[in-house]
């Protein structure tokens, strides 16, 4: 039996010829190609990229062109402007999924093209957004503004006007972002004779920035009763909407009220604390080899803000030009913490050695300079590269730094969520450090549970810490001057061959694993806490088993709101006794200080400082 199967054609003219294409060529082997580019991008091969550029390089429908653009260059808008963002209280890296992304020099045409002759829709807007951060990026902030304008042009019909509306705010904050306060309140001034009062949106996100330009240029006062006078109008409106709409129950509050009542806060901070008026902050970012980097993020974070993620719209925020500088005006007295955002090209090899608790404060002096280094990481000696170390003692090396006066080691401990880390020795004045590994096996981080109602749910790996051979642990270290500030450390970016280095990781095989650790490590917290009690009593001179008494005892105390000492007081006075440890003899000088039995007292408290000297 034959079957006869019907192909379509496609009739194209040319040049008085006629010529019959299957319609396979036009419809099927595109759309083949891109299901099986998809699949492949989505699974991390590199080859889907390639099978999309290929597509889309042939004759296709409109339609079919701007939907492929759509979904692979214009989806997804830019949650991040840069790879990592750095700063004295946190280090927030854009993570990407296994997923391939096009990079830029592949988007740029198709997203030029779309803002060109795309189609009026979302996707112009996001396309506009997105050439105007690379833009920003690339310090070419004439072009950021340009893309924003071409894009608004575009718009001609009311049917767009939100899209119009939003596209001329983000020209409205680049301009800000730029200190071209003139240009800012030019458009802001425009916009405002377009939007209709009851778009609460824009009307309250044209105050704010209205605001945010009288606050730049030290009108304070101005930019409170702007705020203030906006606030009553906005909640007015609102509440007359609320009531006019009582089954909307679970509407949330409008970003724009947020936003004014923000800002509001912060005025009336920044008029309590003025004095000598605003101020200008300037700085620059280079290498310690003299080198500048240009094209990053800098941002002025204000204190309450410190304690997020770095956001989009962060009110103080630059980008850095050909040269490195950075320039923020209209800065009002407070504390401060600076920000930087990053690609991994920018950060690989080097760091900024930043710490915790850098604060910047902001006096109302007319100008303040700030100067950001990076130097390049520290590089680790022994042990690396997960070697394992099966003797009493181990030798930590590293590279010496220039102008160093002492350095501190940490370590790490990896768990299957991650890691914890803690600090092991501070103040070492040399680039080496031998110690017993008994040391190490003493050495606490901290306590993680799967339920913290239950000591029982405690995650065996992070008791057992630096005595677990089955684990592998992570080390670092920070160099500082002799003023106690931060030089450099070996904890970084090391992301291809040049700055790669030796890896961090090793392992410690001298001791064998009891059977109490193992029972541990199996989660039978119970059976495991008996197991050493035992142990330690068939044996008094198993130091191990003691430990693990002391750590599993005081976990248990804790979470009946005990101190350790209080719970395992017998075990602690003879761990205090093996170990050494001054940490420990402290402990139980607080305790016994606490039950005013002075004798104990003073026999501990004089043991800590013995103890503490000789460390």
């Amino acid at each position: 039996m034959k079957i006869r199967l019907k192909v379509k054609h496609i009739i194209l003219t040319v040049v008085g010829f006629l010529f019959f294409i299957p319609i396979t060529t036009v419809f099927i082997i595109p759309q083949a190609q891109l299901y099986v580019g998809g699949k492949q991008l989505a699974a991390g091969e590199m080859n889907g990229k390639e099978k999309i550029l290929r597509v889309l390089e042939k004759s296709l429908f409109p339609e079919q062109r701007w939907g492929i653009i759509q979904k692979y260059m214009i989806d997804g808008g830019i949650s991040h402007q840069f790879d990592v963002y750095v700063g004295p209280s946190s280090t927030q890296v854009n993570h990407q999924s296994h997923e391939i992304n096009f990079t830029w020099d592949e988007k740029l045409p198709f997203l030029n093209e779309y803002l060109a002759k795309g189609p009026i829709d979302g996707y112009l807007t996001t396309a506009a957004s997105q050439l105007s951060y690379y833009y920003q990026r690339e310090a070419n902030f004439e072009k950021a503004d340009e893309v924003l304008k071409q894009a608004s042009a575009r718009y001609s019909s009311s049917q767009y006007s939100f899209n119009l509306e939003e596209l001329e705010l983000e020209r409205i904050k680049l301009h800000i972002k730029q200190s071209n306060y003139e240009a800012a309140e030019e458009l802001i001034d425009e916009l405002k004779t377009k939007v209709t009062p009851g778009n609460h949106h824009i009307v309250g996100s044209l105050a704010s920035l209205e605001a945010e330009v009288m606050l730049r240029e030290g009108r304070l006062e101005e930019g409170y009763e702007l705020v203030t006078h906006q606030l009553q109008e906005f909640n007015e409106q609102w509440e007359e909407e609320k009531r006019a709409h009582p089954e909307d129950t679970d509407v949330g509050t409008p970003v724009a009220l947020e936003q004014l009542l923000s800002l509001k806060e912060y005025l009336e901070r920044a008029l309590e604390k003025q004095n000598n008026g605003v101020t200008t902050v300037k700085g620059k970012i280079v290498r310690s080899d003299g080198k500048s980097v240009p094209s990053a993020g800098v941002f002025l974070r204000q204190e309450l803000a410190v304690n997020h993620s770095v956001l989009e719209d962060e009110p103080y925020q630059v980008i850095t030009d050909e040269d490195g500088n950075f320039e923020f005006t209209g800065v009002i007295p407070g504390n401060y913490q600076l920000y930087l955002g990053l690609t991994f090209d920018q950060i690989d090899g080097w760091t900024w050695p930043v710490e915790y608790g850098d604060w910047i404060q902001i006096d109302g002096q007319e100008t303040e300079r700030l100067e950001v280094t990076f130097h390049p990481l520290l590089e680790l000696h022994s042990p690396v590269n997960q070697e394992a170390i099966e003797t009493d003692t181990m030798e930590f090396k590293w590279e010496p730094v220039e102008g160093a006066a002492y350095y501190d080691i940490h370590l790490g401990v990896e768990l299957d969520s991650g890691s914890i880390g803690t600090v092991f020795k501070t103040g070492i004045t040399g680039n080496t450090l031998t110690v017993p590994l008994e040391e190490l096996y003493n050495q606490q981080v901290g306590v993680m549970f799967e339920d913290t109602e239950d000591w029982s749910s405690v995650d065996p790996i992070s008791i057992l810490a630096f005595t677990n051979t089955e684990n592998k642990f992570s080390w670092s270290v920070k160099a500082y001057s002799q003023n106690g500030e931060m030089i450099t450390q070996s904890n970084g970016y090391r992301l291809n061959e040049d700055s790669i280095g030796n890896l961090p990781f090793f392992y410690l095989h001298a001791r064998d694993m009891t059977e109490a650790d193992e029972l541990f490590l199996d989660k039978k917290v119970e059976q495991a806490f008996e197991k050493y009690k035992d142990e330690y009593a068939n044996n008094p001179n198993d130091y191990h088993s003691l430990r693990m008494i002391v750590r599993m005892m005081g976990i248990e105390a804790a979470q009946t709101g005990k101190t350790r000492a209080e719970a395992v007081l017998p075990y602690l006075i003879k761990w205090a006794e093996v170990s050494k440890d001054p940490d420990v003899t402290l402990e139980l000088a607080d305790y016994y200080h606490k039950e005013r039995n002075w004798e104990e007292y003073d026999y501990w408290y004089e043991k800590y400082l013995k103890l503490k000297d000789s460390n």
